[in-house]
């Protein structure tokens, strides 16, 4: 019998020292657990902190960007408008040249503001520029287009050329101009280029000989 009970006392000190091990363990989860939590929390905290200050940074940014986009046609476009004059429309010079030109038809029933407006003794480069390209816009500079001479009476008679400039046009759009006869002007490097000049230039020829073609068979008939 006290053999008996001191080997079942060693069991039940084992057993104790199990459990107590075993809670030691559990303990040291906990701790772990809890240290994990902590450091997740720091890390979440950081990661807030650093979103904040990345859309503090982006904020400015994009501020800074809008503001800029506000001054593409006095820092970009029209500095270049005389030179594709000169290159690409093969002008000699440019007769007068107006940023942000404000002008009432010639009946006053509108007025609007045009970007850059260039002459030239035969031709007028007409501009519209905007941040972003969108049919919406290119459909309005068409329509606006259309009542040139109700708003330069002056320049009755002389070749339109159309230039809707951008930083960046997406290739449909872009297109979609070459449709209309309008030049697409964006920017390339560090200056702006106009980039369908030859497909504008396909197109109205085209039209020309429609025209033309047009024109013969009236006078035949």
């Amino acid at each position: 019998d006290a053999r008996a009970e001191k080997e079942l006392q060693a069991v039940r000190e084992h057993i104790a020292a199990m459990d107590a091990r075993a809670e030691k363990e559990l303990q040291a989860v906990r701790e772990h657990i809890a240290a994990m939590d902590a450091r997740a929390a720091r890390d979440r905290a950081a990661m807030r902190e650093e979103a904040a200050r990345a859309r503090d940074k982006w904020g400015k940014q994009w501020g800074d960007l809008s503001n800029k986009l506000g001054t593409i046609v006095e820092d970009l476009v029209a500095p270049n408008i005389p030179r594709i004059a000169r290159e690409v429309f093969g002008w000699s010079d440019v007769a007068d040249l107006s940023i942000r030109r404000k002008k009432r038809k010639r009946d006053r029933s509108g007025r609007r503001e045009f970007d850059v407006i260039a002459v030239d003794e035969d031709a007028l480069i007409v501009n519209e520029t905007k941040s972003t390209a969108r049919v919406d816009y290119i459909d309005k500079f068409v329509e606006v287009l259309a009542d040139i001479f109700e708003y330069f009476p002056e320049h009755t008679g002389k070749k339109v050329i159309p230039v809707f400039a951008s930083l960046y046009i997406d290739e449909s759009l872009v297109q979609y101009l070459t449709r209309q006869g309008i030049y697409a002007m964006v920017l390339r490097g560090d200056t702006m280029e106009v980039v369908n000049y030859e497909e504008v230039q396909k197109r109205n020829r085209a039209r020309g000989k429609v025209r033309d073609e047009e024109q013969l068979s009236e006078e035949v008939i």
